[in-house]
């Protein structure tokens, strides 16, 4: 199969198949391949899912934070471009812990995880679009794993001087938690934290503790701006106005 032309995939033929040839993308094997976060830009969501369907991923629609049976997905568009890989992976590491309270929430691990960065075709400058795709030993939703990996793989692979203005983490092999049973001594797996947190979180609120730079109240360069929010007149006394 990986040898047939891409027109045998449903939904690709005439001026889109034309397109990907274009790229070099003429077989099943050439479009399994490709990168799909690049094929997301370059083309749409339709085929990033194609991609991600043909190396194993069911597919699903893409959002900001999806969660199915199938997949978890946790991404966001950054606000401002960001250049440095080290700020981008502090990104990656919120957005995989979100995506680890969604595991536990869910009573689920997984056991493969892809993350990805990507610059944007609308903004002037040179374009840089990866992922990483990272098989875990043991299925886990602990974040301490989870983020180690997710870190390893992608930001030795991100550059300088990129303006990078999305990010985030696929979650798949999904499983019951407790379901795969894991030998004694075989692998070492860290102290289990993620319910310390989400207690800590509960009590005190989103974000008082986490793992790396996120334990701070101070704004991340990649929080969406609220300069424009309405007044909350009805919740915050000291956003009354006052008359005199």
């Amino acid at each position: 199969m990986a040898a047939l032309p891409i027109t045998e995939v449903r939904g690709i033929a005439g001026r889109l198949a034309q397109r990907l040839e274009a790229l070099g993308i003429e077989t099943i094997a050439d479009l399994q391949d490709a990168d799909p976060v690049a094929i997301r830009h370059k083309f749409s969501v339709v085929q990033m899912r194609t991609v991600l369907e043909l190396n194993g991923f069911p597919a699903s629609p893409v959002e900001d934070e999806v969660t199915t049976k199938a997949q978890i997905l946790v991404s966001r568009s950054f606000p401002d471009p960001i250049w440095d890989p080290e700020i981008v992976g502090a990104a990656v590491a919120e957005f995989v812990q979100r995506a680890s309270r969604r595991l536990r929430t869910e009573g689920e691990v997984t056991g493969r995880i892809t993350v990805f960065a990507s610059t944007s075709p609308h903004r002037p400058g040179p374009t840089h679009n990866v992922s990483a795709h990272v098989r875990l030993g043991v299925p886990t939703n602990e974040p301490t794993p989870l983020v180690a990996a997710a870190r390893a793989a992608l930001v030795p692979k991100l550059m300088h001087g990129m303006q990078y203005m999305r990010a985030g983490i696929l979650c798949t092999d999904l499983a019951p938690e407790g379901s795969v049973p894991v030998l004694p001594g075989v692998l070492e797996q860290p102290a289990p934290i993620g319910e310390l947190i989400d207690a800590v979180n509960r009590r005190f609120g989103t974000g008082t503790l986490a793992l790396g730079r996120l334990g701070t109240h101070s704004p991340v360069p990649w929080a969406n701006h609220q300069a424009d929010l309405s007044p909350r007149y009805t919740t915050d006394g000291n956003e009354l106005r006052t008359v005199s």
